[in-house]
């Protein structure tokens, strides 16, 4: 006597079940389970508890049937399981994707921190270049301005000189004499005098 249970894989899954027999020959109740090419890939025997776990290699319909082992066993009733086993962990495949995919986000991160670096490179050289020419300007407007005073100071000697050496090349002029307000009425006194004496 026996039952048997069908469940569609596919491959990479985990097959996850158990088989619980009461009675007085539980012992006697078997589980086998068949690939789909019919090579069995789970055999116990319920004493009265026989669980299983394995990895599905193959797809297609798994084959799990309980049958009692001895021909004179009686009566047993039994329950059995079959599922899928949740997969919280990664597979070598995912973890190889994942790694990929980790190792592509960490080129096209460390590209752009290359950019950004090359760009603030850039950024910092231009603007000490900048503060280099705003000091040469400032230089050059200070050294303009200390020519143009340079220049304006000769320029005022060279005339004041010029000057200088026209008053000192220049004749000097002839005195001229300017009688005193005394001599000048002492002369009119005398010329008075004379005439009176020719009226005489």
């Amino acid at each position: 006597r026996s039952e048997s249970f069908y469940e569609e894989v596919r491959p990479g899954e985990h097959l996850v079940g158990g088989l619980r027999a009461a009675g007085d020959d539980a012992s006697a109740v078997e589980l086998v389970i068949l690939d789909p090419e019919g090579n069995a890939v789970e055999r116990q025997r319920c004493a009265p508890l026989c669980l299983f776990d394995f990895l599905a290699g193959k797809p297609g319909i798994y084959n799990a049937t309980v049958r009692l082992a001895t021909a004179d066993a009686r009566e047993v009733v039994a329950s059995f399981a079959l599922g899928r086993r949740l997969d919280l962990f990664a597979r070598s495949e995912q973890l190889q994707e994942m790694g990929e995919r980790a190792r592509s986000i960490e080129a096209v991160m460390l590209d752009a921190q290359q950019q950004w670096m090359g760009h603030w490179v850039r950024q910092e050289s231009d603007k000490r270049n900048l503060e280099i020419l705003e000091v040469r300007l400032w230089m050059l407007g200070l050294l303009q301005l200390i020519l143009l005073i340079a220049m304006q100071c000769f320029t005022t000697g060279k005339i004041t000189g010029m000057l200088a050496d026209r008053e000192a090349q220049r004749p000097p002029e002839p005195k001229r004499y300017s009688p005193s307000p005394s001599h000048a009425m002492q002369a009119s006194r005398s010329t008075g005098l004379r005439s009176r004496q020719g009226l005489r």
